[in-house]
């Protein structure tokens, strides 16, 4: 039911964002990224052996200096790997975006909400296997600079933290909120 309420939302102010005048520029942005921190196998952005590569893709309307964006980003063996194990996390997030221009390039902060869906599975006998959503919420800033008129590229740092403790098979570890880092880069294309 919350999961709708926050999918219900996000529609609106898609929608409202897609009105904006005619000097709104619509963009599209494949990207990679590695996620870090706490929750993640990788403690640290810089000193890692154990990254695992993220995908996602962001859209969106910007004017000249605030916009919004919508995010989807899945992370395949997000708590690492081991044998038999298989897990990942899905995130939708609704963004605000603030930008400002400085020659070349756009320096922006970007927040908002969304969910989080996070699935483990071992997948021998399927032993332990759970698939969650909760509501989450993300903040964070980059830089995007364009090559002409349509294409650029950006590359951003993120904080994605759940609003609730993830429950994991129907029990919950006090504070066991999810909370990572997610540092991207990826090509943006503008219409």
């Amino acid at each position: 039911m919350k999961t709708a309420a926050i999918a219900a939302i996000a529609g609106v102010v898609w929608t409202l964002a897609s009105a904006t005048p005619v000097d709104a520029q619509t963009f599209v942005s494949p990207f990679v990224a590695f996620d870090f921190g706490a929750d993640t196998g990788c403690l640290n952005l810089l000193i890692c052996a154990d990254r695992y590569l993220n995908v996602g893709v962001a859209g969106g309307r910007l004017r000249r200096e605030y916009g919004f964006e919508e995010e989807v980003s899945d992370a395949k063996n997000f708590f690492g790997v081991g044998p038999n194990l298989s897990s990942s996390v899905l995130t939708v997030m609704t963004n605000a975006i603030v930008q400002r221009h400085i020659g070349r390039w756009n320096p922006y902060a970007a927040g908002g909400v969304g969910v989080m869906r996070t699935s483990i599975h071992f997948t021998e006998a399927s032993f332990y296997a759970t698939n969650r959503v909760t509501a989450a919420w993300d903040l964070g800033g980059g830089a995007t600079t364009y090559f002409g008129r349509q294409f650029g590229v950006r590359a951003d740092v993120r904080y994605l933290r759940s609003f609730r403790d993830v429950r994991m098979s129907g029990f919950s570890v006090a504070d066991s909120k999810m909370g990572f880092g997610r540092a991207s880069a990826g090509l943006v294309v503008r219409f």
